[in-house]
């Protein structure tokens, strides 16, 4: 079993989302594709490599002190030029939001997964989702972006 590019890319930017940090995101890509790898019984080896790298994330750096210094980094969002999504926005979004903020917002509005799915993947009852996500768009509607520093 092989990923693609465009998995990588993809688990890449999932890890991103999370971490802000690029080193950190292809550490869980790395812990990620190495827990499918070593299992070769597991069916669907994308979700699961994306369920691997969440939980990394969540296990290890959330609890970390390390994770209060995400909210003042700037974010390398390269990867993400061959869209035309407004760079600076995106970066003031992203530091306004906490790690399942930016994870919900990623998995809804990037990947295009339904909240039923983002409830499998994350383990969560949809009905949290959908106040989470109701939460958070009215959060960004409410947030004035002109005033929002870097």
């Amino acid at each position: 079993m092989s990923f693609n590019r465009q998995d990588l890319d993809s688990f890449y930017r999932y890890a991103l989302s999370l971490t802000r940090k690029e080193e950190w995101a292809y550490d869980l890509v790395s812990h990620g594709v190495e827990k499918v790898l070593s299992r070769p019984f597991v069916l669907n080896k994308k979700a699961y490599a994306k369920r691997c790298i969440r939980n990394k994330f969540f296990d290890e750096y959330q609890r970390k002190e390390e994770a209060v210094a995400f909210i003042d980094e700037e974010v390398s969002l390269d990867d993400l030029e061959k869209t035309a999504i407004n760079k600076d926005l995106i970066q003031k979004v992203l530091k306004v939001l906490n790690p399942e903020e930016r994870e919900l917002l990623y998995l809804w509005a990037m990947e295009d997964y339904s909240l039923s799915e983002i409830a499998s993947l994350t383990k969560t009852p949809r009905g949290t989702l959908s106040s989470r996500l109701a939460r958070l768009k009215k959060k960004l509607k409410s947030t004035n972006w002109e005033e929002t520093h870097e």
